[in-house]
């Protein structure tokens, strides 16, 4: 029984596998996988000090 659950498991792993990439369609494989969080760069709500005095030759 514990190697019939292991097989199945193993199975189950590899048709999980996504062949979409590069082509104009979304596989089911792909929608169903959770979305992806990363953080932002960056210090939040950091305005530069040109920004914040108005400075009128502001770096590009």
């Amino acid at each position: 029984n514990k190697r019939i659950s292991q097989n199945s498991s193993m199975k189950a792993e590899t048709d999980n596998k996504c062949y979409c990439f590069g082509k104009p369609r979304v596989c089911s494989v792909c929608l169903t996988r959770p979305a992806q969080v990363a953080s932002r760069a960056g210090t939040p709500g950091y305005r530069a000090p040109e920004v914040l005095f108005k400075y009128p030759h502001q770096t590009p």
